[in-house]
């Protein structure tokens, strides 16, 4: 219920002064991060968190703005936090190209990958199913100044000349396994 009540009305009313204050949540994206916590998804308390790069005088009228509704008593001020962050979500986003542009030659046409930065950190996120230890290492080399966590999604894309299939240890169980996929049925032009 609180969780419900921070999105629907202290973070309506911080991206609305936002709004009024940046001109638009576009521009702010260029000043600073806004996200949202909430307790169901393990924060210890619901909230709505402001990041500011650079502090100016329109935090002063963001936060008059703010008062005026606590005071009137639209909003509670409890769940709104303010801190300084070293990054704005353009920043971030920015990031994430110039990640991009560096990981997909590394691809060579084989496998998937993903790509996102973690706004309460500034942390790389990378999910893939073919980067190798050397290619990390590279990753971690160009981009010295942050950190990046890489989650291996599945196995790793076959080189060329390797196999694609798995097989298991024993061709037959009664015991159905809960790992991978079934193969059920295979016609010419698809499988099922």
């Amino acid at each position: 219920a609180e969780d419900m009540a921070v999105q629907t009305i202290e973070a309506l009313a911080a991206l609305d002064a936002i709004e009024k204050v940046y001109g638009s949540h576009e521009a702010f994206r260029k000043e600073g991060v806004l996200f949202i916590e909430n307790q169901t998804q393990g924060a210890e308390q619901s909230g709505v968190w402001i990041g500011i790069k650079e502090p100016d005088d329109r935090l002063d009228e963001l936060l008059k703005v703010l008062q005026l509704k606590v005071d009137a008593g639209e909003i509670l001020a409890k769940p709104i936090y303010f801190y300084r962050s070293d990054y704005a979500e353009l920043d971030l986003e920015l990031l994430q190209e110039d990640v991009l542009n560096v990981l997909k030659p590394m691809q060579s046409g084989r496998g998937s990958f993903g790509i996102s930065t973690d706004t309460k950190t500034g942390n790389i996120e990378i999910t893939h199913d073919f980067l190798k230890e050397e290619q990390q290492a590279e990753l971690r080399k160009q981009f010295a100044d942050y950190t990046i966590n890489f989650e291996q999604q599945g196995r790793l894309v076959a080189e060329p000349g390797e196999s694609t299939t798995t097989y298991p240890d024993q061709p037959f169980t009664e015991t159905p396994s809960k790992e991978g996929m079934y193969v059920m049925q295979v016609d010419q032009e698809k499988m099922l």
